[in-house]
């Protein structure tokens, strides 16, 4: 018999499984579990697993004070976003969970969210499941699905806010719903990206066998972009940033490549690496022109 850890017990669904990475951002870890913990009689159960990955302020102590369903996994301070996730999924998958939903701590859900995810899975049950964020201050959509708009794998373009159920290519990964059979027949997350392109992956891996990509209709919660100003400094240390893990740096980008584009992945990945020596260039010349 499936016995969760201080599952909190509600509707009808089954185990939601939720996985989380966090690092120093102890107030905004707790205001997205409060979103969570205030849907808690209106969804299924939930068990969240948590990569704290070496934070320093505080965060699992003041999850642990608050949400008791909360398990904790401690990362090493180096893991970022792919390989945090997937140490938590790793823990998670334990549970048996009817779904996992990834979820990124920077999110406030909807108090109707998990009760809309799930609705559309129902709908369409061979579907991994996309709620689109928006912007806290105007409203504006900043992350969910994707359409592949070319060739390349990295031509993609985000699939913009609907009153319909509409289908995509791939995601980014920050609200997520996975159920069960979708993700034992396309594993787990790849934790051998160096932070992002994970999520990417996954949707494309999940595509490749036969399943759905949906998102739901309208926004399930708010998020803020987490879009990167162009780093600042000579060439060498923007050249670095550009390269950096949370840029675009090398073995992931070769992982990405060597998966999804073809035959042609060596010739994009050259093309690639001097696209980001032409942009740190480009940047140099404009700082030093202001």
């Amino acid at each position: 018999m499936r016995r969760p850890i201080s599952a909190v017990k509600a509707g009808q669904y089954g185990l939601i499984a939720v996985v989380m990475t966090v690092h120093n951002r102890r107030d905004t870890t707790v205001a997205c579990l409060q979103s969570l913990n205030d849907q808690v009689g209106r969804i299924p159960e939930i068990q969240v697993v948590l990569t704290d990955d070496g934070c320093t302020d505080g965060t699992s102590y003041a999850v642990s004070q608050r949400y008791q369903y909360v398990e904790t996994r401690q990362g090493t301070g180096g893991l970022f976003w792919a390989a945090g996730m997937a140490l938590a999924e790793k823990s998670a998958w334990k549970h048996i969970p009817d779904y996992l939903l990834w979820l990124n701590d920077d999110v406030l859900l909807d108090n109707d969210a998990i009760k809309r995810l799930v609705a559309c899975s129902d709908r369409h049950p061979n579907a991994i499941v996309v709620g689109a964020m928006r912007d806290p201050s105007s409203g504006e959509q900043t992350y969910g699905a994707h359409l592949r708009t070319g060739t390349h794998p990295m031509k993609i373009s985000l699939v913009p806010v609907s009153s319909i159920d509409q289908f995509a290519h791939t995601f980014h990964g920050n609200c997520v719903l996975i159920p069960r059979h979708v993700r034992t027949a396309v594993g787990p997350i790849d934790g051998n990206f160096e932070h992002a392109m994970a999520d990417t992956d996954y949707g494309y891996r999940a595509t490749r066998q036969g399943f759905a990509i949906v998102q739901v209709p309208g926004t399930v919660g708010s998020c803020a972009s987490n879009a990167r100003e162009h780093p600042s400094g000579d060439f060498r240390t923007i050249h670095r940033e550009l390269r950096s893990h949370k840029g675009l740096p090398y073995r992931s980008h070769k992982r990405f490549l060597r998966k999804h584009a073809g035959g042609n992945w060596p010739l994009l990945l050259v093309l690639g690496r001097l696209n980001i020596l032409r942009h740190a260039i480009r940047i140099t010349r404009q700082g030093r022109l202001k």
